[in-house]
């Protein structure tokens, strides 16, 4: 192990400790910010090819972790906010594709009725 970093367990616990704090003061959630912002960027840029789309799910992610501090129930807050980012991307694509579909106004159906029959419209005015 590198002298200069410090040992994963006691990083694990500082961090617990600032999620915890972060539940009655928001400013102790900065440093975790500080420490993950360039990671679930790199992850979301990687995912969506997008700056923007990166920066917009990155700032959801933190959101996303700051409402819901306290449903951090320990262990690693890398793999915790690495879970939300995942969610985020994959709820992403999901909207992307209901966008992408191609809507055909009606209009713009032809309608293939048989010669000589007159259109629904004008049957419905001359039944009544």
């Amino acid at each position: 192990m590198n002298p200069t970093e410090p040992d994963t367990r006691d990083r694990n616990a500082e961090e617990a400790h600032l999620i915890a704090a972060a539940n009655t003061d928001l400013d102790q959630f900065a440093p975790i910010y500080e420490r993950y912002f360039p990671r679930i960027y790199g992850y979301c840029l990687r995912r969506v090819g997008s700056a923007q789309e990166a920066e917009d799910l990155t700032s959801l992610v933190f959101t996303n972790a700051l409402t819901n501090l306290h449903k951090f129930r320990g262990g690693v807050v890398a793999a915790w906010l690495f879970q939300i980012a995942h969610h985020a991307v994959i709820n992403h694509r999901k909207q992307q594709q209901r966008h992408n579909r191609v809507a055909i106004p009606l209009d713009a159906l032809s309608l293939d009725l048989p010669t000589g029959t007159p259109p629904p419209d004008e049957e419905v005015i001359t039944r009544e």
